[in-house]
């Protein structure tokens, strides 16, 4: 909640902000780092999407190891393996 208050404070104006009555309320958000905060999370949510990818790339090379060894341990022994081919072969076997 902190930080979407951070995000949108910029957007108001000054005339906006210029008020008679100070608060507790407003004294106690005047003295939280925004900045700080703001910095932290972009910080924080870089290295987690960047962890995130090796994870999902990790993932992704073990797939495709797997749909390797199946390919090499299945029936298809040529690469350039076409469908009318392979049905002209089962036709002329029977």
């Amino acid at each position: 909640m902190i930080y979407l208050l951070a995000r949108s404070i910029p957007r108001v104006k000054d005339e906006e902000l210029a008020v008679s009555n100070h608060n507790y309320f407003d004294q106690l958000v005047a003295k939280i780092p925004i900045s700080k905060i703001d910095a932290w999370f972009n910080m924080f949510m870089a290295k987690f999407l960047r962890r995130l990818r090796i994870i999902v790339l990790k993932i992704d090379n073990l797939l495709h190891r797997q749909i390797t060894s199946a390919h090499q341990n299945g029936n298809h022994h040529s690469n350039n393996s076409n469908l009318a081919d392979d049905l002209n072969k089962q036709e002329n076997e029977l």
